[in-house]
């Protein structure tokens, strides 16, 4: 009788699993200095011609981050475990190579030998999360690894890397992230906010072993109605946390400098004993860039094959592109815009986005029985003053299209 050894079936449920999500540049923010600007083979008056993309040696990491080396998997792994912060996820999905042998051509009718395609060993995935909003604002449990997406999407080329507490699954790094979408959708309910997160990157770096543990979150009491000697009201019971909605989501159409400056600003408009001009009904942020890997020989000096140890070398970052749409519900059959102007939105935490310069495009319209509904669409333009790279000696600068400045990400 076969035996089967099946090292895939757990003795726990997946609710009693967590994701970790680390922030590379959290460990050592020095890495950026090796953060290379891609030059073009012309040159202009004698000087390299800079093209917008970024390139990542991602061999380095092994050096810049405290890291070691791990026999059983004979991969390095970054010893630190402080900062890598669990995430609540509602769906997690990884391939760290599906398709890493390819057939040998031959003139037989069968295929005799399989071969390596060492440009399949990568590391790519998906999740999907919300922002939680707590009641102990300092919870670190979720504010934590919701800094680490916010300055992701700020930060071109951010290096990340993602784990779970599944002991025979492994990840793998350092990786970035394709894209980061943000959306809400309160046409009929109260919508939550959204977040859509796709990453693809190298295997030279591994996940540690990170144990099964509860987030640590505040231990809450029914809270008790002073005001009422029904005994009943005692059992008034308010959750610790709720995934964020549209009623925490904001806009302006200025440049707002912090989140808390934008709530003041809106609460002194809102007039309540009157309909709002505008209802934010729905409204979308995407923020994608390309992730090109390069390959090289995958072997040490003697010509030993490394095999699924390393992956890629490098990883270019280009053609990082920022849109967005919003829809207003208005009593009101137009509304104005101009073609260019400042935005602020706000999609609950620290999901704070302002922006300096967007083109609107042409708007969408459509008029119901209750009203009429207005969506708008636009592009990002990079933000003023911006700076190439993140550079720690001009930290009071922003370093892409939100008008962040980069000392606020540290």
């Amino acid at each position: 009788m076969i035996y089967y050894l099946n090292q895939a079936l757990q003795d726990t449920s997946t609710s009693r699993n967590n994701i970790f999500i680390l922030g590379i540049p959290k460990i050592n923010n020095g890495i950026w200095k090796f953060l290379k600007l891609s030059v073009d083979t012309s040159k202009a008056k004698g000087k390299a011609k800079f093209r917008s993309s970024y390139v990542w040696n991602l061999f380095n990491f092994t050096s810049l981050l405290p890291t070691e080396f791990d026999d059983a998997t004979e991969h390095m792994y970054i010893n630190d475990s402080s900062n890598w912060h669990p995430i609540w996820v509602d769906g997690y999905n990884d391939d760290a190579g599906s398709e890493v042998f390819k057939p040998v051509p031959t003139l037989y009718t069968s295929i005799q030998f399989n071969s390596p395609a060492y440009e399949q060993q990568k590391y790519s995935g998906n999740f999907k999360t919300n922002p939680f909003i707590t009641i102990d604002t300092e919870n670190p449990e979720t504010l934590n690894s919701e800094k680490i997406l916010y300055a992701a999407s700020i930060i071109p080329g951010y290096p990340i890397m993602t784990a779970s507490s599944i002991s025979n699954h492994k990840s793998y790094g350092p990786v970035f992230f394709q894209n980061i979408s943000f959306s809400v959708n309160g046409q009929e309910s109260l919508g939550s906010v959204n977040i859509d997160c796709n990453f693809i990157g190298g295997k030279i770096l591994i996940d540690p072993n990170l144990s099964i543990r509860k987030p640590d979150i505040q231990e809450f009491q029914p809270v008790t109605d002073i005001y009422q000697n029904n005994n009943d009201e005692s059992n008034f019971n308010y959750l610790p946390y709720r995934k964020a909605n549209i009623i925490d989501c904001m806009i302006s159409f200025t440049t707002v400098k912090s989140k808390e400056e934008l709530h003041s600003a809106l609460i002194k408009r809102i007039d309540y004993t009157s309909e709002p001009e505008l209802k934010l009904l729905k409204m979308s942020l995407n923020i994608s860039q390309n992730v090109e890997l390069v390959y090289t020989t995958p072997q040490d000096s003697l010509q030993n094959y490394y095999g699924d140890k390393i992956g890629p070398k490098y990883a270019e970052i280009s053609n990082r592109k920022v849109t967005g749409s919003i829809t207003f519900y208005s009593t009101e059959r137009e509304i104005y815009l101009n073609n260019t102007g400042s935005l602020t939105m706000y999609f609950g935490n620290d999901f704070f986005f302002p922006f300096d310069d967007v083109e609107w495009q042409k708007p969408k319209f459509s008029a119901t029985d209750r009203g009429y509904e207005h969506e708008y669409n636009f592009i990002a333009r990079v933000a003023r003053n911006s700076l190439n790279t993140p550079d720690t000696k001009y930290k009071n600068f922003p370093v892409s299209e939100f008008a962040i400045n980069y000392a606020d990400l540290l």
